[in-house]
């Protein structure tokens, strides 16, 4: 049985919002583990939504950005409810770790000197390996493949809640549509082979200076899930001077 506010929530008509992003905005999830979320929200000038003002936890700090729009909680459309049923949507499944929300946000800050890709034009594509969440077994390294490329982390703690923060630079890349990536997580041994944990698909950004943030399900050799993976990715063009002082 679905909680009240979510019934009432469906019964909510909702604000002319589109589910695709625009140009000057990028969606992310983020996945909360604890029932703290330390965020400060308020609604927008109708009255609606949530917004994020501060993040006030160590998750959040690290993977909300302030401004960003709640869209979604566990996969469940909010956005263009009044601040009331978005706030208490997002208190009940807060009670219930861990928490999956999707965030929008305008790209202000990254991006100024965006263009799209030419046919030719190559760049770096910078993938920020975050952290492991909840894994169904230890971890302690993984592997990002794009195309016959392969980059690994370092290896860290053995640990179901791995944390990497380490960026992995693809260079002389093309952006083009369609284009994929995989990540593979492993546990590493000094006597066996070391053992794949799981691993999970993701699409490259298609665009220059396109903050991308995935929360990928990894899923093990017999397609079970085995987990959960945090990436940023994005592609940084050959003749952006800033482009060794993006931060994400």
């Amino acid at each position: 049985k679905q909680p009240q506010q979510q019934q009432q929530a469906q019964q909510q008509p909702q604000q002319d919002v589109s589910r695709e992003a625009k140009s000057d905005e990028f969606d992310y999830d983020v996945t909360f583990t604890t029932s703290v979320l330390g965020l400060e929200l308020y609604p927008d000038k109708n009255g609606k939504n949530c917004i994020v003002g501060k993040c006030l936890s160590k998750t959040s700090k690290k993977f909300v950005d302030p401004s960003s729009m709640v869209l979604a909680v566990n996969d469940f459309w909010v956005c263009g409810m009044s601040y009331d049923m978005v706030r208490d949507a997002i208190k009940q499944a807060a009670k219930y770790p861990p928490l999956k929300m999707q965030f929008r946000v305008k790209m202000k800050n990254i991006g100024k000197r965006d263009h799209d890709a030419g046919a030719n034009e190559r760049g770096y594509l910078k993938v920020k390996v975050v952290a492991g969440v909840q894994l169904k077994h230890r971890a302690s390294y993984c592997v990002v493949q794009v195309g016959n490329a392969r980059l690994s982390t370092r290896e860290v703690p053995r640990d179901e809640h791995p944390e990497w923060q380490e960026m992995l630079t693809f260079k002389n890349f093309r952006p083009d549509a369609g284009k994929q990536a995989m990540v593979t997580v492993y546990d590493h041994s000094t006597i066996l082979k070391d053992k794949k944990i799981g691993s999970a698909s993701f699409e490259i950004p298609v665009g220059f200076n396109k903050l991308q943030r995935d929360t990928l399900e990894l899923k093990n050799s017999k397609g079970k899930l085995s987990g959960v993976i945090i990436l940023n990715t994005i592609i940084v063009h050959k003749s952006n001077s800033i482009r060794h002082r993006i931060k994400y």
